[in-house]
Order: structure tokens, then sequence, then C-alpha cells
């Protein structure tokens, strides 16, 4: 029988995991990953600078996450409309940081880069090639009292962490190519929010 809670827990601390995978990923520290007893979470970072790549990157790693988890239950199209969707929905923000949804937010930092689609397509790319790690990390994240700092999860990647699955970032690139004109409308609202 499928449990609601227990998936949002595993998806929600698949999703902060595989952000720190990504950060670690792109030579950038972070402080703690933790997550709420509803499946709530946050990598918790000092504030840092990066080039646009890695910023699209880091923040479409739990998105891709989530993504994933949608394919498996309702079909790789579906899963690819539903999250497109999500996207639009950035079409609807008034100012980039008037929406407390986490997922948002990561869609809204992506979308600011001009890289949006490139960011989720790596994204998808480095969980096909860490899908296994980013479980481990994420059960262990469950268990161990909900906090995991940046030393520990180096010490628990143990050298497991891999980079992105080239022919899967290309394969999921071509798969967005048709929904380019909504992500450049998207793309471009969300940059005129940042200049205001």
């Amino acid at each position: 029988m499928f449990d609601i809670h227990e998936a949002n827990l595993r998806v929600g601390a698949q999703h902060e995991i595989a952000h720190a995978l990504a950060y670690i990923a792109h030579g950038r520290e972070f402080i703690d990953v933790e997550l709420d007893d509803v499946g709530c979470g946050a990598v918790n970072v000092r504030p840092w600078a990066g080039r646009p790549d890695q910023i699209a990157c880091i923040k479409m790693a739990g998105p891709a996450a989530d993504f994933a988890f949608l394919a498996e239950h309702h079909g790789e199209d579906n899963a690819l409309a539903y999250t497109v969707a999500g996207w639009a929905e950035l079409l609807d923000l008034a100012h980039p940081d008037d929406d407390s949804d986490a997922i948002r937010s990561d869609q809204a930092g992506a979308a600011s880069t001009g890289l949006l689609i490139y960011g989720f397509a790596w994204a998808a790319g480095f969980y096909a090639a860490n899908r296994e790690l980013i479980s481990d990390l994420a059960d262990t994240l469950r268990t161990a009292d909900s906090r995991v700092t940046h030393q520990q999860v180096l010490a628990l990647a143990g050298g497991r962490l891999r980079a992105a699955d080239e022919s899967e970032v290309v394969r999921v690139f071509t798969k967005l190519a048709p929904h380019r004109t909504t992500v450049d409308a998207i793309e471009a609202h969300v940059c005129e929010l940042h200049n205001r």
C-alpha cells in the first residue's frame, strides 16, 4: 500500500541530498542538510556567487530527484508535463522571493540564470548517475536526527560520487526542446523580476 507520508519523507530527503551532492560536484561547500518530520528540508549554505551554469545545476538537482519519483510512478511523459507546468507557475510571480514553496524557489533560482533547461538536464543526468548514492544518503539523513553536515556527507559518499551521465543529459535536454518558447518566457519574466 502506498504511504503518502513515507513517500514525502523519502522524496524530501532525496531532494535535499541531491542538492547537497550537486554542491559537492561543483566544488562548493554547505553547512548542513536538514529534513523535518513531513519531508521539507534545506541545504544550509553561506552566501556565495557562482557561475550561472553552476547555480542552475545545483538549483535543479532537487527538482530532478522529484521528477525521477514522478516518472517512476506516473510515467516520464506525465512527469515532464507536470514539471514544465510547475515551471510555468513562475510566470505568476510578482517578486522573485514572494513564494515560500521551496521547489518554486529552486526553479526561480535556475530560471534567473537563463539556463533552466540546461540545469534540469544536467541534474537529471546527475541523478541517474548517482541514484543509489542519493537513496543511501537520504536514508541516512532520515535516521541522523534529520541533519547531516558537509563533512558527514563527504565521508558517507566515500568516493562514490559520479559525474552526470552525459547521455541522459543530452536525452533530457532534447526531450525539453519543444518547451523552449515557454521556458524562454519564464526565464525572461524571472530575470525581469530580479532586475527590478
